[in-house]
């Protein structure tokens, strides 16, 4: 039913498939996935927003209602769902990292910069935090601090790769400081 765009019936069957209390957050939680995939963040965001009122929420819940708002728009009420899921896990990496781009676009590149470093603390793999804080160093005329964030990339990269290749490009177009690394 959902490839013939029968959505919500398809939802509806899905629902009843997964045999659970019409208030089960895990139920609830299937039907916002479904949502989102469909393009609807308007109707996941009110199944999250019940969700996150539960004692049942977890990060991921904080982290989907924070997303979606920044999706629809809501960069103010993003901001504040995000710094709700950083209070209970300070180094979430996506939560950072998404808190770190709504500052970056209201001009808080210091906030950015700190959002940035927490995001690749939380998770050293998240290489587009690398890539941003690096760019925002370089904005920022911090040529050494952009080789820093660069270098410590390179380091977490396959020698032979193209992410290996693409940061020793960037490198060499970076000034040198005169200090060896």
């Amino acid at each position: 039913r959902w490839r013939d765009h029968f959505r919500p019936e398809a939802l509806a069957l899905g629902m009843e498939g997964t045999g659970r209390a019409a208030g089960d957050v895990v139920k609830k939680r299937w039907l916002a996935e479904r949502w989102k995939e469909a393009g609807r963040p308007d109707l996941a965001l009110g199944l999250w927003n019940g969700i996150v009122r539960t004692e049942e929420a977890t990060e991921e819940d904080l982290f989907q209602v924070g997303f979606l708002l920044q999706r629809l728009g809501a960069s103010r009420d993003a901001a504040g769902a995000y710094h709700r899921l950083l209070e209970r896990d300070p180094l979430h990496p996506q939560g950072n990292y998404n808190l770190s781009l709504l500052r970056l676009a209201a001009g808080d590149t210091n906030a950015a910069v700190a959002g940035l470093r927490a995001a690749i603390d939380g998770d050293p793999r998240l290489r587009t935090a690398y890539f941003e804080l690096g760019i925002l160093h370089l904005q920022r005329g911090e040529a050494e601090a952009a080789r820093e964030v660069f270098f410590d990339l390179l380091m977490n990269a396959e020698p032979d790769s193209a992410l290996a290749m693409e940061v020793r490009a960037i490198l060499r177009g970076i000034a040198p400081s005169g200090k060896g690394r």
